[in-house]
């Protein structure tokens, strides 16, 4: 029904050898992974908020 989404055959070879290195790549993932946990913990925070307004 649905047909395969290939990343190679999507995007250009050399862009899908550096993100595939850059993914390897513990200076990468590490900072990645921390900026979406703080994201989340942001959006979170802000709707569990008594504070913040109720937009009806």
């Amino acid at each position: 029904m649905f047909d395969k989404i290939d990343l190679p055959d999507r995007l250009d070879p050399v862009t899908v050898k550096e993100l595939r290195q850059g993914l390897r790549r513990g200076s990468f993932l590490i900072p990645f992974v921390a900026i979406h946990i703080f994201a989340i913990a942001a959006m979170f925070t802000e709707f569990h908020l008594d504070d913040a307004p109720a937009y009806d």
